[in-house]
């Protein structure tokens, strides 16, 4: 069927790796990443993030079930400095920040 595919890491699965083959493969060179705070904050803990687009939105229901952006429990500790905010038109903010050096 042609489908490509890639293989990464023996026993677990190596995000590093898939990274690197899908440039070198693909020349995919900026990916995003659209998941919830699970995945989020697995690709934080690798520290393979280098820019978050956070988008605030004028909503407050109070329910406690709803997650975090970002699910890594404290296995992380990297700096993101303020690009650019944006106002939106319902009220929010578009905020982009880059990762520190």
């Amino acid at each position: 069927m042609e489908i490509p595919y890639i293989v990464s890491g023996e026993e677990n699965f190596n995000l590093k790796e898939v990274l690197v083959k899908l440039r070198a493969y693909f020349g995919i060179e900026k990916l995003a990443l659209c998941g919830g705070a699970r995945i989020d904050g697995v690709f934080l803990e690798q520290h393979l993030v280098d820019e978050i687009s956070l988008v605030i939105s004028p909503y407050v229901n109070g329910d406690r079930e709803i997650k975090t952006a970002f699910e890594t429990i404290g296995r992380i500790d990297d700096q993101f400095k303020i690009d650019f905010i944006k106002k939106l038109p319902d009220g929010g903010l578009h905020l982009i920040f880059k990762k520190g050096e």
